[in-house]
């Protein structure tokens, strides 16, 4: 007989950065979160502190760990930064809007748009590069943290990217392992807080 173990994975997105409202791409730049995303953030550990989250992973950049700090501390756990989860690489295209890059690139922004899993701008990532790396650190947290829920903080592209592999490499790398991504939070509100009934 096999035994079968669960992980529970909260894929999170760091909150609202300085930059949000500006459509920048900021993937491997380090940006802060802006009050917006620290109230974003509060708001989802509210939402989880009464999951039973074993432990919190984040991309080491400060968005993320800092959202990743909120998350944690209801439940009492350290954050464990792993750089496999950053963010994906914009190459040149950092810090410049969406309409700058289509102004100055038009033929990247065209390619980018057409494939994005596998286009990378120069000096940049494809999707299919955030996936090499990212996909193995994911992987060893799930093996790391049997019958464990889990959160994971880190940005749009690498928390899209990840769940399709997942799934894709659990038909044959992870035959003994059940692994349940909870949906997306839809919504940053809370009803619930933490110590009230």
């Amino acid at each position: 007989m096999t035994l079968t173990t669960s992980t529970r994975l909260f894929l999170v997105r760091h909150g609202a950065t300085v930059l949000t409202a500006e459509d920048r791409f900021a993937g491997a730049m380090n940006v802060e979160l802006s009050d917006e995303g620290r109230r974003q953030a509060t708001r989802l550990a509210e939402r989880l502190c009464r999951e039973k989250i074993a432990a919190v992973y984040a991309s080491p950049l400060d968005r993320t760990m800092e959202t990743a700090r909120i998350i944690a501390a209801p439940h009492g756990v350290e954050v464990l930064p792993r750089p496999g989860l950053k963010e994906i690489s914009h190459g040149r295209w950092e810090q410049l809007t969406r309409a700058e890059v289509e102004a100055r690139f038009p033929e990247e922004a065209a390619a980018w748009e057409e494939d994005p899993f596998t286009y990378a701008p120069v000096g940049g990532e494809s999707g299919l590069d955030v996936t090499g790396r990212a996909l193995p650190v994911l992987m060893d947290i799930v093996w790391q943290h049997a019958d464990q829920a889990v959160a994971v903080v880190s940005r749009n592209a690498t928390i899209r990217l990840l769940p399709s592999s997942l799934l894709a490499s659990t038909r044959t790398a992870v035959a003994t392992t059940s692994i349940r991504i909870q949906p997306p939070v839809t919504s940053w509100t809370s009803k619930a807080r933490c110590g009230h009934s």
